[in-house]
Order: C-alpha cells, then structure tokens, then sequence
C-alpha cells in the first residue's frame, strides 16, 4: 500500500511539474494550527496553479519522548486570482522515539497518513497569505502506536487546518498586477 500510494502522489507530482513557470515561482514558510498541534510549512509555488507544499513538526517531552512528523502535500489551485481555492492530497509519516529513561514507552513507533483536503488561500497582497483547508485523512498505525487508539490499524478521520504564510520571493497574481 505504502509503494501504491507513493507512486500515486510521484504521478500527480510529475503530471504537475509540466506546467512550472519562472515567472510564478515563490517561496514562504506557513505557521499552522490543527487542533492542539502547530505546524510549520514551506509553499513551493512552482506555477499559476501547483504549488508543493512539505510540512514538519516536532514534540520533544523531555525525558518522555521525541516526535518527528514530515509530510508534503501537492497543491492544485483552481485558479490564481486573490482567493484561490485549491484541492490537495497529503502524504506523511510521524516518528516517534522514545528517551531511554522511558519506561512505559520503549518501543519507536511510525506511523503514516494520507489523504487530501479542500481550501482556499487569501493572497492579502503578494507576500502575505491566509488559508483555511478541510482534510479527509487515511492513518496507519505503527504496531505499536496508541497515537491513533489503533495499533497495527487503519482510521479515516476529517481535520481542519489554518495557516498563515509569509512569501519570501514571487510574483504577484495576474488579478494583483492589473
């Protein structure tokens, strides 16, 4: 399952880099919020209408446990006026590592997610943006994992996402520039 669903997401990534432009390349990062869970984010806008999109996290309870999360998300915008809808689908991974003065918790854990999301990104001018995304989202757990309250098993779940990002380089929107 883990090759399918990569493949699928290299295919979509592919497909999508046919259509980059130099001229609408930009870069920025994006503080989230899921939840009880703050993200960070790098938008690759990589033309008019894809941007990808890699995500990390990071916990550390000190003499508990350390959590890494990566994700990457293609981005496919419907258009690129100031607000921009788009659909997206997710693929990620959290790790989890626990300290060796755990004893509850001994065993590393990694866990995957895949899935894809709807939402819109407001372009407040060319280098300041808001988004609100909605997410359907496949978990798998790590055999040991309680993270999802299903080891060795597979969830569905919906989330919701907010973020605003700060855009280092770029060109403005065709809408922005007229």
């Amino acid at each position: 399952m883990k090759k399918t669903t990569l493949s699928l997401v290299a295919l979509f990534i592919l497909i999508s880099l046919k259509g980059i432009s130099q001229d609408h390349q930009k870069i920025g990062i994006t503080g989230t919020i899921q939840t009880s869970q703050f993200g960070v984010r790098l938008p690759w806008h990589l033309g008019e209408k894809f941007a990808l999109v890699p995500s990390f996290g990071l916990n550390v309870v000190e003499g508990v446990t350390t959590e890494f999360g990566f994700a990457l998300q293609p981005r496919f915008y419907f258009n690129d006026e100031k607000l921009a809808p788009y659909f997206a689908i997710n693929i990620g991974m959290i790790s989890n590592s626990p300290d060796k003065d755990n004893e509850i918790e001994t065993e590393s854990q990694m866990d995957m997610l895949g899935g894809a999301g709807f939402g819109g990104e407001y372009f407040i001018d060319d280098l300041l943006s808001v988004n609100v995304e909605i997410q359907g989202n496949f978990t798998k757990s790590d055999v040991n994992s309680f993270r999802f309250g299903n080891p060795d098993g597979t969830n569905f779940n919906f989330a919701t996402q907010v973020g605003v990002t700060l855009y280092f380089t770029g060109k403005k929107n065709k809408k922005e520039s007229n």
